[in-house]
């Protein structure tokens, strides 16, 4: 155990003397463990204590030097991404409502609209906020069904579902309560939007195995809810 105390005590010095604190106090603090075994063993021996107190005030000053290197440089507090997810969807709802009162000039904003409003669902799935997420997956859809007809109109319809469907597989895949909606909800929804979307654009070669692989997804969800 000596050569353990003395091997642990040294690297955790020369960790000091690199500034690795953390590292330096797992270090010592496994040269104390090793130390207190030695004095329980001799109890009538004053060096094992006098060693468990000098790597104990090893380990204060390491914890000392940690303790001032956080104060003078403090690492971001870990709530840095949730404020900027916060931040961001407030920015895309500001956007979304400068968006919509603009769908009466020439030339209306209907795809930027759209994409704000997928922008803020798929925050608002992040923070596991289903119900509010669907109600704007579902503003979306009602968007893409009264925008003017476009080439690229599939493209929206096609990114749409997807997001939908993506979203009730996370929230198939929570482990708590995360709102009233449920994943078949999402996919049903994702459904109906290629359907839509296969109405407008009976051609595009996209939208069938879509639509088939979302219905069997749905059939395979209420087989085992049964």
């Amino acid at each position: 155990l000596n050569g353990l105390v003395a091997e642990h005590t040294s690297l955790g010095d020369l960790l000091m003397a690199r500034r690795e604190w953390h590292d330096a106090l797992d270090h010592y603090g496994e040269a104390a463990k090793f130390e207190q075994a030695l004095a329980a063993k001799n109890p009538a021996s004053a060096e094992p204590r006098l060693k468990l107190a000098r790597l104990n005030a090893k380990r204060g000053n390491a914890l000392v030097a940690r303790g001032n290197e956080l104060i003078n440089n403090p690492p971001p507090p870990r709530n840095d991404a949730l404020r900027a997810v916060n931040d961001a969807l407030e920015r895309y709802k500001d956007a979304a409502e400068g968006f919509e009162g603009l769908l009466k000039e020439n030339n209306p904003p209907y795809r930027e609209l759209f994409d704000a409003r997928l922008d803020i669902a798929d925050l608002l799935v992040r923070q596991d906020k289903y119900d509010e997420a669907l109600d704007t997956y579902q503003a979306a859809a009602t968007l893409g069904q009264n925008a003017p007809a476009t080439a690229n109109m599939g493209d929206w319809q096609a990114r749409l579902a997807k997001a939908i469907e993506e979203a009730g597989d996370g929230l198939a895949h929570e482990t708590a309560s995360a709102g009233a909606t449920t994943p078949l909800e999402f996919y049903q929804n994702a459904l109906d939007v290629i359907e839509a979307a296969a109405a407008k654009s009976p051609g595009d070669p996209r939208l069938k195995p879509r639509k088939d692989a979302l219905a069997a997804k749905i059939e395979a969800r209420k087989s085992a809810a049964k």
